[in-house]
Order: C-alpha cells, then structure tokens, then sequence
C-alpha cells in the first residue's frame, strides 16, 4: 500500500519553504518538488494542507488535491499494474508542468474607460492562446 504525502523543505532568506510531494511504498520513497512555496506557519503539517481562507491558500490546496488525486490514481487505478520510480516521476512531473500551463492567472488591471466608466479584466484558464489577446487586439477608438 502507497502512502502520499506532502512536506516543506528548509525555509529560503525570505521565509517560504518549497512543497514536496512524497510517495512511500514498499519501503521505497519517491520525493518530487512541486514546484510551490509557502511560509512554514501557514501550512498545517498534520493536515498538509495550506492554512487560512486566502486565495493563495486556497489555490496551493486545489493543486495540492490536483497532485494527490493524479498520484492516488497512478498508484491504485491504472491498467498497469508496477511501475518505475523513474516512470512515476515522469508521469508526475508531466501532471505538475501541465497544471503550471493551464492554471495560470493572469490580472490585468488598467483603468480603461468603457462608455465612461472604468473596468477590471480577470484572464482565469486562458490556455497557450490566451484569451486576453484577443480583447487586447479588438482596439477601437483607442479604448
């Protein structure tokens, strides 16, 4: 049976600590970084979870569970039946590039007037093609 869990590594000068993803099983261990950081007090090392109701706490939790989930179906729900330690973390580091692509978050906030008003653009999931670009091509009148 496969354990997943998540740990910190050693702080940096400004305080955040990288995320690693570890996988025990057999009495091998596989450690993976997932390529996030956070301050050692906003993270619940009993739950290994981020701590608080931030958006930055709640998007480290949702791609904490994307990365159990992925590795909870590799280990227990897959036609295959072993694995590598070098193919398990191929496989994961392709779910962690791929999260990274398609979960960018992209705020743009220029004070733009629109019929005399200002307004805020959010670009969320956009994708390689980007969204956005297509509202920043669309220029009429200088607006």
């Amino acid at each position: 049976m496969a354990t997943i869990n998540f740990y910190l590594d050693k702080s940096d000068r400004k305080g955040l600590s990288p995320i690693h993803l570890r996988i025990n099983c057999s009495g091998n261990q596989i450690k993976l970084s997932i390529g996030r950081k956070i301050s050692s007090d906003l993270f619940d090392k009993k739950k290994q979870r981020a701590i608080g109701a931030s958006a930055e706490s709640i998007e480290i939790n949702h791609y904490l569970n994307y990365l159990e989930n992925r590795a909870s179906e590799l280990l227990h729900n897959t036609p295959k039946k072993t694995y590598s330690q070098e193919e398990i973390k191929e496989i994961l580091n392709q779910h962690i590039e791929s999260y990274k692509e398609n979960n960018n978050v992209s705020i743009l906030r220029e004070q733009l007037s629109l019929y005399g008003k200002p307004y805020n653009f959010l670009d969320l999931f956009a994708g390689a093609g980007g969204f956005s670009e297509g509202f920043l091509q669309a220029n009429m009148n200088n607006k």
